[in-house]
């Protein structure tokens, strides 16, 4: 989804890898199904991690599920 969005909004079938390699340089979020701060680059060692929160869930039966928690953040040494 997000990649469709990079695409969309730098040309569609026109747009060029240095205009969609900005595009996710400066993206901040949202992303789908994935924690609300996204930041690239922030961890020297790991350079692409851009979504370093997670949340808990607990499997309530079948298909429904309940949030244990917020967005947790680690601590991941820079």
């Amino acid at each position: 989804m997000t990649a469709a969005r990079f695409l969309n909004e730098k040309g569609g079938a026109a747009a060029t890898p240095s205009a969609l390699a900005a595009a996710a340089k400066a993206f901040t979020g949202p992303m789908l199904l994935g924690s609300p701060q996204v930041k690239c680059g922030e961890f020297r060692a790991m350079p692409g991690l851009c979504g370093f929160e997670m949340r808990a869930f607990k499997h309530t039966g079948g298909q429904s599920f309940t949030a244990e928690s917020g967005w947790m953040q680690p601590i991941i040494p820079k």
